[in-house]
């Protein structure tokens, strides 16, 4: 079943609510994570503990498994995480692991299972794979059981705002006239001083309804060829990033991998290489995620991590 939320952040606290988890409890968060997550589990009263993942962005289950009575696992960038270990080597349980599929909308591993589905809940941010405003969703196993009151939340209205109209029309404008549109839009918006990134909103893990705007869009998506668009460019793009010099994560697709970005590492010159390439393409290459998220939990190839974004 698919609960709908604004944000995947309130479908991940609702998920962690699902499983029974109660103030204190102690939740393992990869060390390489978007600052949102902890900040969120801990907004919701968790005790947030880290975990070492591998530079092929892997739990790293040679060492000791965290000593946390749940574990959020992370399909990065719509790669597969290896789940299976986890459970074998790790004895986390379907109903103790949240999958984190933020960005694996439309992704499967190589036994065809979708990504969020392959413990007791997962959820996915479908708002960062398609144009839209806002959009997370919690995949819940029968198994669950759910509070209707306050986990079952209608569809809302919302006016479009001025900003997703003008990204939508931009967008648009640069598909049919092949022209880099959107990254001079960026340009425009970096030089007037307005961040990529914005403060952690404590409200914003309080649960909100999707917007039917942007549901609807979900549901008219051609699966099939949106993850073919997305298959495409991975194989198209992929031996520019080697030629100037960066090093891709994974070097081919497996089966199923519906990849949200292309992710590798790089200098910061190597990334402005590329870039520079992708200019008139209208590709945006960026670094993720905000880093450092809690002292002493930086590894020295974490800032190295580029994407060039599919959206």
């Amino acid at each position: 079943m698919n609960l709908y939320f604004a944000l995947a952040r309130q479908a991940m606290c609702a998920g962690m609510r699902l499983l029974g988890a109660q103030h204190g409890d102690r939740v393992a968060v990869p060390k390489f994570i978007c600052s949102d997550v902890p900040k969120s589990l801990v907004h919701e009263g968790l005790h947030v503990v880290y975990y070492d993942i591998t530079t092929e962005l892997q739990p790293d289950t040679s060492q000791s498994p965290p000593d946390a009575r749940f574990m959020l696992i992370v399909n990065y960038f719509g790669f597969p995480a290896d789940i299976d270990s986890v459970k074998t080597k790790w004895g986390f349980a379907d109903q103790q692991l949240v999958e984190d599929n933020a960005h694996g909308l439309l992704s499967c591993d190589q036994d065809g299972r979708l990504l969020g589905h392959r413990s007791s809940v997962g959820f996915t941010s479908f708002r960062k794979s398609l144009r839209v405003s806002d959009g997370g969703i919690l995949h819940v196993r029968p198994t669950v059981s759910i509070n209707t009151e306050s986990e079952l939340l209608e569809p809302v209205h919302r006016p479009k705002s001025v900003g997703q109209k003008c990204r939508r029309s931009i967008s648009a404008l640069s598909t049919t006239f092949h022209l880099p549109l959107m990254n001079t839009s960026r340009l425009i918006k970096r030089a007037l001083g307005l961040s990529r990134s914005r403060p952690f909103d404590p409200s914003s893990i309080i649960p909100d309804a999707v917007s039917t705007d942007s549901l609807q869009t979900l549901k008219s998506c051609n699966a099939t060829n949106e993850a073919a668009r997305r298959v495409s460019l991975y194989e198209e793009l992929l031996p520019l990033v080697t030629r100037y010099g960066g090093q891709a994560i994974h070097p081919s697709l497996s089966k199923g991998t519906v990849p949200y970005a292309l992710p590798f590492f790089a200098t910061p010159a190597v990334a402005k290489r590329v870039q520079q390439q992708l200019w008139l393409r209208d590709r945006e290459v960026f670094r993720w995620p905000d880093l450092p998220i809690t002292p002493g939990h930086q590894a020295s190839w974490y800032a190295n991590v580029y994407l060039i974004s599919f959206l």
